[in-house]
């Protein structure tokens, strides 16, 4: 289980910049990126965020809520936080990661696999449908109450493994679908379709309405992709 890095949201936040997965894993982060702030003690508070792991709160609650079940089936697993993960890691075992493309960016290794993908341009967030089944719209958009998330599992990078996402466009959206999906809340065609043992990955996007800074478990799921053996 990964768990997100919280200052590298803030820093792109506050910069209004994105940073790549090759940036932040460079030396000279966060201070290349940092140097374009003006006010010093800015500067120094993000530097200093940047180097303690700092996560989420509701992403946290979020992975508890995996590890309780994880347990209850008997299962073990281990806490990573982002900065700490490297390349190789994700060659080998399953992993399970939280939050969105901003604030974990090891997602950005599985995001051409994807076809609905985060997309952030200033204040407006929403995720782009790469390929539309008829009827679909191109681009589900977030706005101040509605929030969309992407639940994916597929393997990881050298397929001997398995890799779940929870790419969502709030730490609340992470919450509200992982809740869904342990209560057994899917529609019985999806639940049916993943039962299958030629089914070898899928994608569903979850859309909720929720109050500010508050998970809604009332969410549902607006478009899927289920993906077979050939």
């Amino acid at each position: 289980m990964v768990l997100t890095d919280n200052s590298l949201m803030e820093i792109q936040n506050l910069l209004n910049t994105t940073i790549t997965l090759q940036e932040y894993l460079s030396p000279d982060y966060p201070e290349n990126e940092l140097s374009r702030l003006k006010d010093p003690e800015s500067r120094k508070i993000l530097s200093f965020s940047s180097k303690v792991r700092n996560t989420d709160a509701t992403d946290a609650s979020t992975a508890s809520m995996i590890f309780a079940d994880l347990d209850h089936a008997g299962l073990h697993w281990n806490l990573r936080f982002a900065r700490d993960l490297r390349v190789q890691d994700l060659q080998e075992g399953n992993f399970i990661l939280i939050g969105s493309i901003r604030s974990d960016l090891w997602i950005s290794l599985f995001t051409d696999r994807m076809n609905y993908r985060f997309v952030r341009n200033g204040s407006q967030a929403y995720f782009v449908n790469v390929h539309p089944h008829p009827g679909e719209p191109e681009e589900y958009v977030c706005g101040p109450a509605i929030d969309y998330v992407v639940v994916a599992l597929m393997t990881n990078l050298t397929n001997s493994g398995e890799v779940l996402l929870i790419d969502g466009s709030s730490p609340e959206a992470n919450r509200s679908a992982v809740g869904y999906l342990l209560h057994g809340n899917l529609p019985p065609p999806i639940a049916n379709a993943l039962l299958q043992k030629d089914c070898t990955s899928f994608e569903l996007l979850l859309r909720g309405e929720h109050l500010p800074r508050q998970a809604n478990d009332a969410i549902n799921v607006v478009s899927y992709r289920l993906h077979t053996r050939a």
